[in-house]
């Protein structure tokens, strides 16, 4: 190697030497530096008064006061805030349960109050395309509108606003109608000229006359209801109060009263449960009988026998009872009229609460032999004295169906009095309510009504 490489060599590490030791000097004079520094701050500390020392601890206490009573106040509010979450999570639940069937309601309100706007401007074609979907909707909006949306006077328009002086609760649609002012014999006219007397031209006195031979008879209310869907004159008399007291009151009885229903006798007659005289109860019932054996003894035949019985209730109380094998559509004009019959027995029947007795009676010969002849024949004689009275009780139980009300009878109890009127014995026969005693389903026959 050259000697001035050494030498250059030699001066670097010379130079590194130097300053390893001045940064070593400079680090003892920093350290003494604040060793001093601390010593003062001590001497500062040990001369300073007690009282200062005092005021920084109550500073300090204070400090930790202030820190509790913060958090007693946040915990408070805390549970405050959530006791307000929980009720207005209570009520939200309550709108989310309410909303969709309120929302139903209105919409329903507001086909309805449609149809009442395009009836009284004559369209009664869109009239009655509202009302048929409200009444699908919610099959009671009558009872279910609580004020009138339009003013209740004649020439109303649909876009007419709301009357404010007539905001006022309606109960029903009858009440509605009931406050119509409107010129009666706008109400009810002839579509085309007719020759002759129009029976718009009859007074009131005389169609509510006319409308309770028609109804109070037969009881045949549906009938009153269809009559009702003419026109806005015949609604109100198909409404009125007095017409349906006096049906309510022939079937239950002058001691019912609508106090449960406001007063109102269509309400209580709806809602009540009642035998429907419109048509024929009908049970079907079947049981399986063995046939003959075959002659090579392997084969032997099982027949099933379909029967069914009848009852067909009057207005007045009196009531048809059938067992027949024919098919309903065979029997149904013989139970039009009260005719009594070898094999139609006629009763009568009463109606307490939802339980219904029936009492149907029959008289039945029996024949006895006669002594033994001089060619060993014996001649079967019939005699009057003979003569057996049966009395049938059954006791049922009104109920709904799913798609009509007081549609079904239900067995409860069933039983034959026989009286011997040669004897005078009593004879009770107690039937065992099993599975062949199937209920009764209501069919309504449309020859028993005056509307077909």
């Amino acid at each position: 190697m050259p000697t001035n490489t050494k030498v250059m060599e030699d001066e670097k590490q010379e130079k590194s030497d130097e300053s390893v030791q001045v940064d070593t000097e400079e680090l003892v004079l920093f350290r003494e530096q604040w060793r001093a520094e601390l010593r003062s701050r001590q001497k500062i500390d040990r001369g300073m008064p007690t009282n200062t020392k005092v005021m920084e601890d109550e500073k300090q206490e204070k400090s930790d006061e202030s820190v509790q009573v913060d958090t007693e106040e946040l915990v408070l509010f805390r549970e405050q805030w959530r006791a307000e979450l929980r009720s207005r999570q209570k009520i939200d639940r309550h709108k989310l349960k309410s909303t969709p069937l309120q929302q139903k309601i209105t919409e329903a309100e507001e086909l309805y109050w449609n149809g009442v706007a395009a009836e009284q401007n004559g369209d009664m074609s869109s009239a009655i395309l509202y009302y048929r979907q409200a009444i699908q909707m919610v099959p009671d909006i009558e009872s279910k509108i609580t004020r009138p949306r339009i003013p209740i006077s004649t020439g109303t328009n649909v876009d007419s606003e709301i009357n404010e002086d007539g905001d006022q609760e309606i109960d029903t649609i009858t009440e509605h109608v009931s406050n119509l002012n409107f010129d009666v014999s706008l109400i009810c006219k002839a579509n085309q000229k007719i020759e002759g007397f129009h029976i718009s031209a009859l007074p009131l006195e005389i169609l509510q006359y006319i409308v309770c031979l028609m109804v109070l008879p037969d009881l045949d209310l549906r009938t009153l209801e269809q009559f009702g869907m003419v026109c806005k004159r015949f609604y109100m008399l198909a409404r009125e109060n007095l017409l349906w007291q006096k049906s309510c009151q022939r079937l239950w009885g002058k001691e019912c009263t609508p106090v449960e229903y406001s007063g109102d006798w269509r309400l209580l007659y709806i809602s009540c449960p009642h035998v429907h005289f419109n048509g024929v109860y009908i049970s079907r019932s079947s049981y399986v009988r063995p046939g003959e054996r075959s002659l090579d003894l392997l084969y032997k035949p099982f027949h099933t026998v379909i029967y069914y019985r009848y009852l067909r209730f009057f207005a007045d109380g009196s009531v048809l009872y059938l067992t027949s094998p024919e098919e309903p559509a065979e029997v149904v004009g013989r139970l039009r009229h009260k005719v009594h019959t070898d094999a139609i027995m006629l009763g009568h029947f009463t109606l307490s609460s939802n339980m219904l007795n029936v009492v149907a009676t029959r008289s039945v010969k029996v024949t006895t032999p006669s002594p033994t002849s001089a060619r060993g024949r014996r001649r079967r004689v019939q005699s009057e004295n003979s003569t057996q009275d049966q009395k049938f009780h059954m006791e049922m139980e009104l109920n709904h169906s799913k798609t009509k009300l007081s549609s079904q009878l239900k067995w409860k109890h069933f039983s034959c009095h026989t009286m011997h009127r040669l004897t005078g014995q009593l004879q009770v026969s107690e039937f065992n309510i099993d599975y062949s005693y199937t209920p009764f389903y209501f069919s309504r026959v449309k020859s028993y009504s005056i509307i077909h």
